[in-house]
């Protein structure tokens, strides 16, 4: 009997600590869970801060750069030029000329608004030139440098904000360390867009005088092709430009709207669709 009363007394404490070594773990679970959490949340704090800083610097780094406009060198605008020049015969040497700038200022994209500047006046010769061909008159032409203004604020929007979201949000493994400042997104699509001008509206320019017919299926050809080489050098150098930045995954899907142009421009030569054709109508 004594023997089966200690045995109880023995389960009974085992019990008791077998409970006390519980309470113990459960007690160390949850406090190392507050840890992780608290811990967490410091974290999302720091990178909430740290993404405020940077949003800061982005804006202060903008408004520095536009304060620029009216203190521009000669040599700013001549090398304005020479990047163009790269721009539509050696992009290689352009894209390595804005790797060393960046490891020069440790900041990317230029440090003057000249080639923004030279677009602009490219832009209203062009409207020049398309008004004189078509013969219009003072009010017609200032709605003509209106279009193409417009054009490119509209283009400008989008194509400044939409590839630096992309490319921060599901391109890059850190949007806070690895972030990309407003001027470079903005020095991307003005590269693009010089481009995109020459082929899409200088070059038709250039070919109108030999063609006499405006309707004949030659010209929607060459009309279309030209409107295809110049997306495609658009899409193009967005690609190049942003796969050079640190820790970007997966920047061929920057490539997939040429494939949607290619599609789009067999349409438009199949269907007939004249393109010069079109373009003059839009300066009208």
């Amino acid at each position: 009997m004594d023997q089966e009363q200690q045995l109880q007394n023995d389960v009974n404490e085992n019990s008791i600590e077998l409970q006390y070594q519980e309470q113990k773990a459960q007690k160390f679970e949850d406090k190392s869970l507050n840890e992780v959490k608290n811990e967490a949340q410091h974290k999302k704090k720091k990178v909430q801060f740290r993404y405020k800083e940077v949003q800061q610097e982005n804006l202060k780094d903008l408004k520095d750069h536009f304060s620029k406009f009216f203190q521009m060198s000669v040599e700013e605008i001549k090398s304005s030029f020479e990047e163009m020049s790269l721009l539509l015969f050696n992009i290689k040497r352009i894209v390595q000329l804005f790797q060393w700038n960046q490891q020069i200022r440790h900041k990317w994209g230029r440090n003057n608004p000249s080639f923004l500047f030279l677009l602009v006046i490219l832009q209203i010769n062009i409207a020049v030139c398309y008004s004189l061909f078509i013969k219009q008159s003072l009010s017609e032409y200032l709605t003509c440098i209106y279009k193409l203004l417009a054009q490119f604020l509209i283009y400008g929007l989008i194509f400044t904000i939409l590839p630096r979201l992309i490319v921060t949000r599901f391109l890059m493994k850190s949007e806070v360390e690895n972030h990309i400042s407003y001027i470079y997104s903005l020095d991307v699509f003005l590269n693009a867009y010089f481009v995109f001008l020459v082929f899409n509206y200088i070059c038709l320019l250039i070919l109108t005088p030999f063609w006499k017919n405006s309707n004949s299926f030659l010209i929607v050809i060459i009309s279309s092709t030209l409107n295809l080489f110049a997306n495609y050098r658009f899409y193009y150098i967005f690609f190049k430009f942003y796969s050079i930045l640190p820790d970007v995954k997966k920047i061929e899907s920057f490539l997939i709207p040429i494939g949607l142009q290619v599609a789009i421009n067999i349409i438009m030569v199949i269907s007939n669709h004249n393109y010069y054709l079109f373009m003059i109508n839009y300066f009208l």
